[in-house]
């Protein structure tokens, strides 16, 4: 598997991989977001919310996704790689490995059990008391206990 790199705005970066006949088998978009020592709410976020934000995630030789290529030929652990690479981004860019994503329902599972994701605001911490939240419950932060996991899963990169 090839990995390649595109600049597509300011902070913001592709990651494409490419099998060895250069087909694209999967990409990720993502959006450093650094912030300032002191510049963020310490109400909401107590520690550093410095984070690379994962977009548009896709793995095309999967069959079970709606990005699938039927030219493809099956390649395991895609999604896992192209996070990995997400994670050494963080990292390089000083943000404390954090990453951050909107899961879809069908993905929020392997994101919690598997990679060790956890709701950005789950229920459970309402700042308001209130029994619904205003916030989307899909949006996943990898915490930095979890940072680790990640980067042993299917032999790291």
């Amino acid at each position: 598997v090839n990995v390649f790199k595109k600049i597509i705005g300011q902070n913001a970066e592709n990651y494409s991989l490419k099998n060895d006949a250069n087909q694209l088998i999967g990409e990720v978009n993502i959006k450093i977001n650094k912030y300032a020592p002191g510049s963020w709410s310490t109400f909401e976020y107590p520690e550093d919310p410095s984070h690379v934000f994962v977009d548009e995630l896709r793995n095309y030789s999967k069959p079970d996704t709606p990005y699938f290529n039927k030219e493809l030929e099956y390649m395991k652990d895609i999604g896992t790689r192209l996070m990995q690479i997400a994670q050494r981004r963080s990292d390089e860019a000083m943000c404390n490995g954090n990453i951050k994503l909107i899961s879809k329902n069908e993905s929020k599972m392997y994101y919690k059990n598997v990679i060790g994701m956890i709701e950005e605001f789950p229920p459970e911490q309402n700042s308001f008391g209130m029994r619904f939240c205003f916030r989307n419950p899909n949006v996943m932060i990898l915490p930095p206990y979890s940072k680790e996991p990640l980067s042993r899963l299917q032999g790291g990169l």
